[in-house]
């Protein structure tokens, strides 16, 4: 793991350090990015006290979080339809081939029987009828094993689904969690505004 960097950066008035394990000039770009905010704020109304543009800003940043984390969400919901999607066409493919090799072998042991039955009927004929019967047979189990694997592949996308629910959860609370760390500091500027006033 890297070295902490220490970055002191200037919003409005005030001091501000950071510490954290990122490059010192991503630190820097965020004061500037909030600095740029607030400027710009303030260029369109000249009226804005320093708390007003504090939490304009503020509001700012966590509407483009709330887009940015809406927009991952959708990709993460189109990316998990497609795969769905893409497995539900296969499982719906193999159980039409299996549906087919069913009415195939039942066909054959149709044909088996009636040639049994037939009193001049080549035994070499029915053994060679009777070996594609097992052999397709055969092919039919790998079929119901590979639809029971499918099955699994299914519970298993579900079980990731709920993952995915469970991340977006994390995600809302951790959004909360911002919200009230940035409502506690603009709320203690505000006292420190107050207190200078006071003075």
């Amino acid at each position: 793991m890297s070295a902490k960097s220490k970055v002191t950066i200037k919003i409005l008035e005030y001091d501000f350090t950071l510490t954290g394990y990122d490059e010192p000039k991503y630190l820097e770009d965020l004061g500037e990015k909030v600095n740029s905010i607030i400027k710009e704020l303030r260029s369109r109304n000249p009226k804005l006290n320093q708390t007003e543009s504090l939490i304009l800003a503020a509001l700012n940043l966590c509407d483009d979080l709330e887009k940015e984390k809406q927009k991952s969400e959708r990709v993460i919901e189109n990316l998990k339809g497609d795969l769905e999607q893409k497995k539900i066409l296969e499982y719906e493919k193999k159980l039409e081939e299996l549906e087919a090799l069913k009415r195939k072998n039942n066909e054959l042991n149709d044909s088996i029987e009636k040639l049994k039955s037939a009193e001049n009927y080549a035994s070499q004929k029915a053994q060679t009828e009777l070996k594609k019967s097992k052999e397709l047979y055969s092919k039919n189990e790998n079929l119901i094993k590979q639809r029971e694997d499918d099955q699994k592949l299914i519970e298993d996308l579900k079980k990731e689904n709920q993952k995915f629910k469970q991340i977006n959860f994390e995600t809302q609370t951790e959004n909360v969690k911002l919200k009230k760390e940035i409502q506690e500091s603009i709320d203690r500027n505000y006292a420190k505004n107050r207190q200078k006033s006071g003075k």
